[in-house]
């Protein structure tokens, strides 16, 4: 298929373009009209691109009120604080556990490093002229 776009003058930009959009469009008429165990058994999702990325901006929505009604705040570092914290409770034990291969190496050098960071953050805080205000 490709040999087609390029032979009638597309660029390969443009054709990459193209194929995306025809791959999408080839699958929600698929969803349209397959049920769910047929459009799996063509490899494809369940859930159309569209729900995928209406869910995801829905959680990260979500997420920013969370941080807002947190803290009160429109202070962009404790937002960003309270918003890394609240997707670290939303991830379980069992998630981590159930990991294989590169992701576990990967959810490990990231726990690693989260800790180094967060390490870090609270010794800044500690060194700071300003001691932190406690309730």
């Amino acid at each position: 298929m490709k040999d087609a776009w390029r032979e009638s003058g597309w660029s390969e930009e443009s054709t990459a373009s193209a194929q995306a959009a025809v791959r999408w469009h080839a699958s929600q008429y698929l969803r349209t009209r397959l049920d769910a165990s047929e459009v799996t058994a063509l490899g494809l999702r369940e859930e159309s691109q569209n729900t995928r990325l209406r869910g995801s901006r829905e959680e990260k929505s979500r997420i920013l009120k969370a941080t807002q009604l947190h803290n009160g705040t429109n202070n962009n570092t404790v937002q960003g604080l309270t918003a890394a914290l609240l997707l670290l409770e939303q991830t379980s034990p069992a998630a981590i556990d159930a990991l294989h291969g590169q992701y576990r190496t990967q959810a490990k050098q990231t726990i690693d490093r989260l800790l180094e960071r967060a390490a870090e953050l609270s010794a800044a805080l500690e060194q700071s002229s300003e001691p932190p205000v406690t309730k």
